[in-house]
């Protein structure tokens, strides 16, 4: 599916949203209409908890208890659902291969994380190529990410090595390298809080260049943010809740 087309008619839709289980929050959107083309950056601008995150975490397929509300939603024409979704989109944060994202407890080691099948980035990131049989090798995706310690063979020296959760601030690029290595087509992110330090990193000078290479190989950014002044000069649409 090298290009896409989603249309979206009167969704109405009531989520639970979440970012890694330590982040939680009930979000709406009511009677909402668009349409999201491939190569373009979507701002969806709101105050308050009116519609944007819900938005954003249903698109990535993470939304089943709504299954009926994918009725509303066509993909190049064709009627979607959740498993449409996971197939062709990253959550921003989260990444692709754990869903649902298992409880903390689960990476406090390596023994845990073995018995629980929990993967490293490094290891998210190759078999993503595998999968999709990416023209890209690992060394390249994690270069173009700027992924630190790929020539590391430890945690402790190379983060790369470590589980998404304990990217730190590198998160949020990783988790877009591990949807790039799957060749995902659609990104969105969890909404932004105004008064948080993550805001710049997914949205600021830096990360952009990441969201803007996802543009270039023809993907859909989905990034909800609380004004317009967050994305102005650089979203290609920006949809107002």
């Amino acid at each position: 599916m090298s290009s896409l087309e989603i249309n979206i008619n009167q969704l109405n839709c009531r989520v639970e949203c979440s970012l890694f289980k330590y982040w939680t929050m009930l979000d709406e959107i009511n009677n909402f209409s668009s349409h999201f083309e491939s190569g373009k950056i979507y701002a969806l601008v709101g105050k308050g908890w009116n519609g944007g995150w819900a938005l954003s975490y249903f698109l990535t397929g993470r939304s089943e208890a709504n299954e009926r509300c994918y009725d509303s939603v066509y993909v190049n024409g064709e009627k979607a659902n959740s498993l449409l979704f996971r197939k062709i989109a990253c959550y921003i944060g989260e990444g692709v291969s754990e869903h649902p994202f298992q409880s903390r407890t689960r990476y406090r080691n390596k023994f845990t994380r073995k018995l629980f099948g929990i993967k490293t980035v490094a290891e998210q990131i190759q078999q993503g190529i595998l999968y999709s049989n990416n023209r890209y090798s690992y060394e390249d995706v994690a270069a173009m990410f700027e992924l630190t310690g790929v020539y590391e063979h430890d945690e402790r020296n190379g983060r790369v090595h470590r589980p998404l959760a304990y990217q730190g601030n590198e998160i949020w690029r990783a988790s877009m390298a591990i949807g790039f290595a799957y060749g995902k087509k659609v990104y969105a992110a969890p909404l932004m809080m105004p008064n948080k330090d993550w805001l710049n990193y997914i949205i600021g000078d830096y990360n952009r260049r990441y969201i803007e290479l996802l543009r270039s190989h023809n993907s859909i950014i989905i990034i909800p943010v609380h004004n317009d002044q967050q994305v102005k000069n650089w979203a290609d649409e920006i949809i107002y809740l």
